[in-house]
């Protein structure tokens, strides 16, 4: 595919993976004398900002292309059957773009926002490669708890691995985590599930092959009734952009029920990954409180000070947790720079 022009910085060297013209790759590998990156790639609608990355990467980068074309072949028929195609394509971009509800509410979209055909149609071909870069590396730098957690609960089980994201949207987490999971264990047979208070992302979810529970509010449901779960048959849950909401004693108390081991009463869950837009996470000592440990993966020390974006919540009375530098996490990402820190 050719997208409809080359954004500025992307050289002759490059052609587009998708039509846009959101993932570029080099035509022939070697090109440049081994100097330029395989992949150079954009996560803003305006494509402004450029990061880069290996051939690892890119295969990744690929396959969410991929999947993500029947997502907007959807989105498309959908618009076509409004018989306003251009005027809801247009609004769908101007909901996007001006984030209205964000001075006056605290919030990016609202929920009839996130609702609106024409305002996923451009959350659908943007929003992808950040939520899908920034998990992917989440779990990257999780790596060293995240495969014993895993590896251990599905020798005790034998069965699927279950995971779920809350306030997951259209499901990009999830594929996150299977592609990583498919590298590391390919014979777990997952089962995953995004939960979302707007039931629109349905389709778009069980389009990339995973479950759906709508008008799910964190604030009142309880995660493994809705799910239809024993205690200890969900192994992971991830949660994506939506403490800043609900960082509250009572999310934290349904957050530590989770994440107490089963035989203790408690939900079983092992591990809880998190990725935020915010330095600085109140719910971190909400949960020590509670006896729930926190691995910040982001490096700590640097520009940035406090740097909480990223975290995994280990299970309730785990082993006390070394220090967050003593492990060079970066080393284990396949997106460098992301999510971005100033000065690299």
């Amino acid at each position: 595919p050719q997208p409809h022009r080359r954004p500025r910085g992307i050289g002759p060297e490059y052609e587009a993976v998708d039509e846009p013209g959101f993932v570029w790759r080099l035509r022939r590998p070697g090109d440049g004398g081994g100097r330029l990156p395989p992949c150079l790639y954009y996560q803003d609608h305006r494509q402004r900002y450029k990061f880069e990355c290996g051939g690892g990467g890119l295969e990744l980068l690929e396959d969410l292309v991929a999947a993500n074309l029947p997502l907007l072949a959807h989105n498309d028929r959908v618009m076509q059957d409004t018989g306003r195609y251009d005027r809801v394509k247009d609004e769908g971009r101007r909901i996007y773009a001006d984030k209205n509800s964000l001075a006056s509410k605290g919030i990016t979209w609202t929920h009839e926002e996130y609702g609106h055909d024409g305002m996923q149609r451009v959350y659908l071909g943007t929003k992808c490669w950040q939520r899908f870069t920034e998990t992917f590396n989440l779990l990257d730098r999780a790596g060293p708890e995240l495969e014993a957690l895993i590896g251990k609960a599905l020798a005790a089980s034998g069965g699927p691995l279950r995971a779920c994201s809350l306030g997951g949207g259209p499901g990009y987490e999830l594929f996150a985590l299977q592609k990583w999971v498919e590298r590391l264990f390919p014979g777990a047979a997952p089962r995953f599930t995004s939960l979302d208070l707007q039931p629109g992302w349905e389709p778009y979810v069980k389009r990339l092959g995973f479950d759906f529970v709508g008008n799910w509010d964190i604030t009142k449901a309880n995660l493994l009734r809705d799910l239809s779960l024993a205690p200890g048959e969900l192994h992971v849950v991830i949660i994506s952009y939506v403490l800043i909401y609900c960082c509250t004693e009572e999310t934290a108390d349904v957050l530590a029920q989770l994440m107490t081991p089963a035989a203790e009463g408690g939900g079983g869950v092992q591990a809880l990954v998190v990725s935020e837009r915010a330095h600085e996470q109140p719910m971190i000592p909400m949960l020590a409180r509670r006896g729930v440990p926190c691995v910040r993966l982001m490096r700590q020390g640097t520009r940035e000070g406090v740097d909480e974006r990223q975290l995994v919540f280990l299970p309730r009375g785990h082993a006390e947790v070394a220090a967050d530098n003593s492990v060079d996490r970066e080393r284990f990402i396949t997106f460098p720079n992301v999510p971005f820190m100033k000065g690299t």
